[in-house]
């Protein structure tokens, strides 16, 4: 694949933050997914300022989180926009694994965020 796209959703009471992160892996690189550093996935649209109602806890909301637009600098297929990464001096275009971490943030143990469900979508060109 190409691109990476995961949806979440989620709890948000205000002063509360989902960060999501992903790791990604070409099939001809040699290193293990392990050794891949985390990429912090970034909102989509105005996903980072939007919060469910403090008041209501069953208001859940939509969110979807996208790879920074710095790594889709590849093509593949003829298509422009496919994620590359650099592992040992090699630059890698596209990836064949994937791992997904949800990091839910709150200063106060009163309002904490939750996710009722995840999905991620590997994208092809």
């Amino acid at each position: 694949a190409e691109d990476l796209n995961v949806f979440l959703t989620a709890y948000r009471p205000p002063g509360t933050d989902i960060q999501v992160y992903c790791k990604l892996l070409n099939g001809s690189d040699p290193q293990s997914i392990s050794q891949c550093s985390w990429i912090n996935m970034q909102y989509e649209g105005d996903g980072a300022v939007t919060y469910s109602s403090l008041s209501n806890r069953d208001n859940f909301l939509s969110y979807t989180f996208m790879l920074p637009t710095s790594m889709l600098t590849g093509t593949a297929t003829g298509s422009v926009g496919a994620v590359q990464y650099l592992s040992n001096n090699i630059t890698y275009t596209g990836y064949k694994y994937f791992q997904i971490k949800i990091v839910l943030q709150s200063n106060d143990s009163s309002k904490v965020p939750f996710v009722d469900n995840m999905r991620a979508l590997a994208i092809q060109l």
